[in-house]
């Protein structure tokens, strides 16, 4: 609210606070905190051994990322 209150950004509904910065933390998240062994059809995360999940998902949202920079422009 700081940020947006200085800068005067007009996001009366805060889509990239809840939409894009949530979307972020929560695919990191996923790709640290995964277990096989409460979803028996996932990969384990980072916590558990696999780093390839966390590179994935950082993956995931630097595209996400990159994409919807690029239609908004």
């Amino acid at each position: 609210m700081i940020i947006k209150n200085r800068r005067r950004i007009d996001d009366a509904l805060d889509t990239w606070p809840v939409h894009g910065m949530g979307g972020v933390v929560g695919a990191l998240l996923t790709g640290a905190f995964s277990e096989k062994r409460i979803n028996p059809y996932a990969h384990d995360g980072m916590f558990f051994g696999n780093y390839y999940a966390m590179v994935q998902n950082a993956m995931g949202a630097g595209f996400a990322a990159a994409w919807a920079f690029v239609l908004h422009f």
